[in-house]
């Protein structure tokens, strides 16, 4: 039998080939955003188990919605990081997403509610800093300014927590501070053309010019 020996990774890697690209756009992100949906419903349909932070947990899940939805829109049309720490920090990101959605759903105390949303803003630090969603060569100040308001939004999580601890408006406060900023960011990055086009869509450009003459 001829033929050069493989290892046991490579040899994996061919015999089940997957663009982990598609498997996070195509099959993670969306079935997070269907837990996310699931809770959103859920509380919505049942005002009265839900009662006195019905408000307070449909404004949370909403935003957590507009953020999955707007944030797959946009990473579908850019070039994704393919820095190992990518897929870390994202697979860390949706776990920690759908669990806080879960937790809402199934009416977990507000400071099990408070750590669990505290733990996906430490995951966004960590992964802002290490430039995880970043490709090489970009500049640094959208991630540290990014991995600042996801600092931002902890300590106004907290901070609410202890204040104002009724009907936990601390959750919608801090996430809501922290999507803002999020948007603003990255709508910089985008007119000044800092946000690279995904491979796909930049074929799919090309492939419609006209031809030159």
């Amino acid at each position: 039998m001829s033929g050069e020996r493989i290892g046991f990774w490579q040899a994996f890697k061919k015999a089940f080939p997957f663009d982990r690209r598609e498997l996070f756009l195509g099959l993670i992100w969306p079935a997070a955003a269907g837990n996310v949906a699931w809770a959103l419903l859920q509380v919505a349909l049942d005002r009265e188990k839900y009662e006195p932070v019905y408000r307070s947990d449909l404004a949370i899940l909403a935003l957590v919605a507009i953020y999955l939805a707007v944030d797959w829109l946009r990473t579908k049309e850019r070039k994704i990081s393919q820095r190992s720490m990518y897929w870390i920090f994202d697979g860390l990101l949706v776990l920690s997403i759908v669990w806080f959605a879960i937790a809402i759903q199934i009416r977990k105390g507000d400071l099990f509610l408070t750590w669990s949303l505290g733990f996906v803003f430490g995951v966004a630090v960590l992964g802002h800093l290490s430039a995880a969603w970043e490709n090489r060569g970009e500049k640094s100040w959208p991630r540290l300014t990014l991995a600042g308001g996801s600092v931002l939004g902890l300590l106004t999580l907290i901070a609410v927590y202890h204040r104002w601890p009724a009907f936990r408006w601390n959750l919608a406060l801090s996430f809501g501070t922290v999507l803002i900023l999020w948007v603003v960011v990255r709508t910089i990055e985008e007119r000044s053309g800092m946000a690279p086009l995904a491979p796909t869509t930049i074929q799919t450009t090309n492939a419609t010019e006209p031809p030159s003459n």
